[in-house]
């Protein structure tokens, strides 16, 4: 699979569409919306979300919600 890094214009779309190369690459973002609005502008194309396993095993994006969760326990 490859990566695109930078996703700002319609530049790396237009190639990786105009190669055949949208089986070969998945779009991956940080951050949920990142991947809900890239699904409605390209709804076939491979996506994920980028998360981290942090500690105890919880997966988040937000370490201020994993603290809690953690004092918490």
């Amino acid at each position: 699979m490859g990566m695109i890094s930078s996703w700002k214009s319609g530049l790396q779309r237009s190639i990786v569409e105009q190669t055949g190369m949208v089986n070969d690459v998945a779009f991956m973002s940080l951050k949920y919306e990142g991947i809900t609005k890239f699904r409605t502008l390209r709804p076939k194309w491979t996506v994920g979300l980028l998360s981290s396993m942090g500690v105890d095993g919880l997966i988040t994006d937000e370490p201020a919600l994993a603290r809690d969760v953690l004092d918490t326990r």
